[in-house]
């Protein structure tokens, strides 16, 4: 009779065995960015947050929101590494940043760029607990990271398919100036997530901050 363990090799290898001759491999978890209530993907066109009502800005202040006559426009084969910024459309600040990429060959409107990258960053807890200014809400796979307990956090990714290193978590979530600040999971083949936290020195705690998602593009791109 077989061993769990015995069982659990066989069933590991047939898996590998059915990725190296179908040819697809193993899928990331699913990652859905709600910003304000409307969700979005990584790779959607600019576009697609204009038309769910978002204003972009050059920084985060609603004070510098782009005039559409004045989006730029993106040369082919480039990822673009400037931070452009989500506004309400009442001009609440989101605390979201993206970075767009072409992989036309051709110059592209700003509009029809994709998104290849998502950052949340709520600022500092100390802040926060002594009235930071209203933003709108943000989540990751209906995760909230505004300032919540980091081991609550960590659990909740690990239900929606992540995986992390114990002894990273245990640094991660420990009231510690000197433990790890940002951690991400293994084994994503197509992705990249780090999630963040900000320690409070008055009160010698760590709250969960912020996260970045990005896709791992495998074009070849050019220096902008």
């Amino acid at each position: 009779m077989r061993t769990r363990k015995t069982l659990a090799v066989a069933v590991f290898f047939a898996v590998m065995m059915a990725v190296l001759l179908t040819g697809c491999p193993l899928k990331d978890p699913e990652m859905k960015i709600s910003i304000d209530g409307k969700e979005f993907s990584l790779d959607c066109k600019v576009q697609e947050l204009i038309d769910a009502g978002f204003q972009i800005a050059a920084t985060g202040s609603p004070t510098t929101v782009i005039d559409e006559a004045d989006y730029p426009v993106i040369q082919a084969r480039l990822m673009d590494s400037e931070f452009y910024y989500l506004i309400t459309e009442d001009g609440l600040p989101c605390d979201v940043s993206f970075h767009v990429y072409n992989n036309d060959s051709s110059d592209l409107a700003f509009t029809e760029c994709k998104v290849y990258l998502f950052n949340y960053d709520a600022g500092s807890y100390s802040e926060f607990v002594t009235g930071n200014p209203e933003t709108a809400e943000v989540l990751l796979n209906g995760i909230d990271f505004k300032f919540t307990d980091c081991k609550e956090t960590v659990d909740a990714l690990k239900t929606s398919g992540f995986k992390f290193k114990d002894s990273e978590v245990e640094e991660f979530c420990a009231d510690d100036m000197y433990g790890k600040s940002v951690i991400g999971p293994t084994g994503l083949s197509s992705h990249n997530l780090s999630i963040f936290h900000d320690y409070d020195y008055e009160k010698a705690v760590v709250r969960t901050n912020g996260f970045e998602i990005s896709l791992k593009l495998k074009y070849e791109f050019k220096d902008k």
